[in-house]
């Protein structure tokens, strides 16, 4: 089987509007297009339109339209299709682990809890939530 290169190569965010997991998603990508290198950007296409009316306002939608099903926000990153996070965070760290080696500086977030750059990103810690925040430790 052979894959177009956009589908091995390509950072794309597919969303639609009035979607409240899609605006997540969006202002989190536009705060770290900023410190990411010009060619490895990820890129948001609203498919809107798409979704609700089957017109086709980008010709991403049409290459990668079997791969999203419907089912929004979609990240395709270098080859990998990720789709459904539990929670902001999750979604926050699991992009900024796959953009970790295309930062033009070193990547300061606005909620220093989050600041995940060169730590260990294993999932190996026991974790609670206490107040309202996830607490890890080990």
């Amino acid at each position: 089987m052979v894959f177009h290169p956009l589908l091995k190569n390509s950072r794309i965010l597919f969303t639609i509007d009035n979607c409240q997991h899609c605006n997540i998603y969006k202002q989190f990508i536009q705060k770290i297009n900023i410190n990411l290198n010009f060619d490895k950007q990820i890129d948001v296409v609203d498919c809107t339109k798409y979704y609700e009316f089957g017109i086709v306002t980008d010709p991403r939608i049409k290459l990668f339209s079997k791969h999203i099903g419907g089912s929004y926000p979609i990240l395709f990153f270098e080859g990998r299709k990720l789709s459904g996070a539990q929670t902001r965070a999750e979604t926050e760290a699991r992009i900024l682990a796959m953009c970790i080696g295309s930062f033009k500086k070193r990547y300061e977030p606005e909620n220093k809890e989050l600041d995940l750059i060169g730590k260990n990103l294993f999932f190996d810690k026991d974790c609670e939530y206490h107040n309202g925040r996830l607490i890890c430790t080990g």
